[in-house]
């Protein structure tokens, strides 16, 4: 619904799958938390508050809509999402310098300019993508889909006691 809200293909809405497998708590060894694996810089850039009592960055509503954004925002690749993807991962300087050395901004040819874990990233999202549409045409027979998270979203006053807050 957000991806959709925010003008981003749905589909990549899977890139959720690779970044943490779905873990609202992940982390990495980049100091990126969540389930959109946000580093702290970025995540404040799209307004995902980190303090010592607070990490929005594994909000499901507030990362996801930031993750949106940045996806959005990343489209100034002249709208490829291939490149958008690789810039979520690797950081939208080091896919400048590799358009800049491959002469293209085309992900298949920055390909041999960036590192590793790019090269596999954007390849991993985009095959994800094509199980997800049709999983019995990949070996996934029976896949029981999940109900849609249910969550609800109460406010409290600040300093309020977590052991409250849980009754």
């Amino acid at each position: 619904k957000i991806f959709r809200e925010e003008g981003v293909p749905e589909d990549i809405v899977w890139l959720g799958q690779v970044e943490s497998a779905w873990r609202p708590t992940a982390r990495s060894w980049a100091a990126a938390s969540g389930l959109w694996q946000f580093i702290p810089g970025t995540g404040s850039r799209f307004g995902l508050r980190q303090t010592a009592y607070i990490d929005e960055r594994n909000s499901f509503e507030k990362a996801t809509r930031a993750s949106a954004q940045y996806l959005k925002w990343l489209r100034r690749y002249n709208g490829n999402w291939e490149l958008a993807m690789g810039a979520y991962n690797t950081g939208e300087g080091n896919v400048d310098r590799a358009i800049g050395r491959a002469g293209s901004a085309d992900f298949w040819a920055i390909y041999p300019y960036i590192a590793q874990e790019t090269r596999n990233y954007v390849p991993n999202i985009l095959a994800v993508i094509l199980i997800a549409k049709n999983p019995e045409k990949y070996g996934f027979r029976n896949v029981q889909r999940m109900t849609p998270l249910a969550y609800d979203t109460v406010s409290v006053p600040s300093a309020t006691s977590l052991q409250l807050v849980a009754a």
